[in-house]
């Protein structure tokens, strides 16, 4: 792992108390002049010293934090983006001005530019996971506007979406530690997939604060007909508008065209599904509306950069990687004691 100093400065730290990176602990000061302690209590993790020219949506670095009540950090204008996970605890997110409660199982975004605070609330322990992607990175920036997270700041995830998030950071925190062969690639595509599982959360609606009853009605309307063919002009009969007005809605609030969406939606169905079913890949295409496997594979090229048979066995492998870790790190009952967990190989 390499120091950071100017990601270090970019943070305004503000209470008593922030387990910060290692390689960062002496940029880090408290409001007292005081510097930040006890940080075996951050576990943060990077991927590589620069990222790849060739590479898209790839990730600079993954870890987890423990902050104790009142623990605040403010950044004035943001410069990563991020990708956070609560998982223990309250705290409160401020952006530029808005505010938003943050419980368990709440995913907030971290965008370039804007001015956001975020700190402990009154329990014992507020507990987050998080991934930062490369800054300046035009991809990243595509990749959030056209999932329509651009404009998003905090979704709550639910059911299945909650063993997902932790299952994809489990695995970016294996790759970024044992680095193997085509770490860097299989990083890129398991950190497109937490964008995409985000973005799917933001759709269900559960934190979804105002939305127009016609553009509901269109949303719901495509995801209960997602095995079968649909136009713009089916999803205005069913939100009973033009479509010239249905476009409007979604720029206003997606900030994309209906059939943009539309794409994006089928074909993050299609990415849960190559990750976690052995479905062949033509009913995969069948199941999310696309009637010809070939064009299927072209459209999720396109979007993903990666063919779909390459995206599953990329994602299969890092699954299996993180669960050889996890298997690593059990403790093996040996002669009634139990040792310490075996140490993972330099890198």
């Amino acid at each position: 792992m390499t120091s950071d100093p100017e990601a270090a400065l970019d943070y305004r730290l503000l209470w008593p108390r922030v387990f910060s990176p290692r390689e960062f602990a002496e940029r880090f000061r408290t409001a007292h002049g005081h510097a930040a302690s006890d940080m075996t209590r951050d576990r943060c993790m990077v991927f590589s010293p620069a990222p790849s020219p060739r590479l898209g949506y790839e990730p600079a670095r993954v870890g987890s934090s423990q902050w104790l009540a009142g623990d605040m950090v403010e950044r004035r204008d943001s410069r990563w983006p991020t990708i956070e996970f609560v998982t223990e605890g309250t705290g409160t997110l401020i952006v530029n001005g808005t505010r938003y409660a943050l419980k368990p199982n709440d995913a907030f975004i971290l965008h370039p530019g804007e001015h956001h605070l975020y700190r402990a609330g009154a329990c014992p322990v507020f507990r987050k996971r998080y991934v930062v992607y490369w800054e300046n990175r035009r991809d990243v920036e595509d990749l959030f506007r056209n999932l329509g997270l651009a404009r998003v700041s905090h979704v709550h995830l639910v059911n299945d979406a909650v063993k997902q998030a932790n299952r994809i950071f489990d695995e970016l925190e294996t790759l970024a530690e044992r680095k193997p062969m085509g770490y860097r690639r299989r990083s890129s595509l398991i950190a497109y997939e937490l964008a995409l599982l985000v973005a799917d959360a933001i759709e269900s609606f559960d934190e979804q604060p105002v939305i127009h009853p016609a553009l509901m009605r269109a949303l719901c309307f495509s995801r209960d007909t997602l095995g079968q063919p649909v136009t713009v002009a089916d999803m205005a009969r069913a939100a009973a508008v033009t479509p010239q007005h249905l476009i409007r809605l979604f720029k206003d609030a997606l900030s994309k065209r209906p059939h943009e969406w539309l794409e994006q939606y089928r074909l993050s169905q299609a990415a849960s599904l190559l990750h976690g079913t052995d479905m062949r890949l033509e009913d995969i295409a069948d199941h999310v509306g696309y009637k010809d496997p070939y064009y299927f594979s072209i459209a999720f090229k396109r979007v993903t950069g990666y063919s779909p048979t390459k995206y599953r066995a990329a994602t299969i492998r890092a699954a299996r990687q993180a669960a050889s870790a996890q298997k690593e790190k059990a403790p093996r009952k040996t002669g009634g004691k139990t040792p310490a967990p075996p140490s993972l190989r330099a890198v």
